[in-house]
């Protein structure tokens, strides 16, 4: 039985194709590649696909970014090009937004450690003479300082970090906008110019 895979874009000997399916017998071979074709049910895999041998250090890379911007019928498309700028400089967030939700969770962890510490001394407490007492208080001042602190700390620096990366994605915006900007009155009229000049 074949496998067959949809890639939304893929590069052919004649040059960039959209909605390339591609089927794979069970040994692993490819058998047939069509070009546009939305009606054959394949998986599809988000992407591009270029051929090549696998090789751990190229400039694939390269390959696959030369041709998105290529010309079709005169004009210029840089749909592809800008969708893959915006997605790596939109991938760079994500960690510091894991982060600063991971530090949220300390903080309720950090409450909930610092309970747990300041009621050891009450389970401990044999009798009710007022040195037990006093030496039980101090104990659970311990525990209710470390949760005071953690959550305080866990949140705060919560707050400051999402807010950083608040203004970097607004940062991001205006640098993705100032670049699609640059490209459509700069870069896509000289292209076009060179092409039919």
């Amino acid at each position: 039985m074949q496998s067959r895979y949809r890639f939304t874009c893929a590069w052919l000997p004649d040059g960039w194709h959209r909605n390339v399916v591609i089927s794979v017998d069970p040994g692993g071979d490819i058998v047939d590649v069509s070009r546009d074709d939305t009606v054959t049910a394949a998986r599809t895999i988000n992407g591009a696909a270029i051929p090549g041998m696998p090789n751990i250090h190229s400039h694939a890379f390269q390959r696959a970014m030369a041709g998105l911007a290529e010309q079709r019928g005169g004009k210029v498309d840089q749909t592809l090009l800008l969708r893959a700028l915006a997605d790596r400089l939109r991938s760079r967030e994500k960690l510091g937004w894991f982060v600063s939700e991971a530090l949220l969770r300390m903080a309720l962890l950090g409450t909930a450690i610092g309970f747990i510490l300041m009621l050891i001394p009450i389970s401990q407490l044999d009798s009710f003479e007022a040195d037990t007492l006093r030496k039980a208080l101090a104990g659970m001042t311990g525990g209710m300082a470390v949760a005071l602190n953690v959550t305080v700390t866990g949140i705060a620096t919560a707050l400051i970090l999402k807010l950083e990366y608040y203004f970097l994605d607004q940062a991001v915006a205006e640098l993705f906008d100032l670049v699609t900007e640059v490209t459509e009155i700069h870069v896509i009229p000289t292209l076009e110019q060179g092409s039919n000049g």
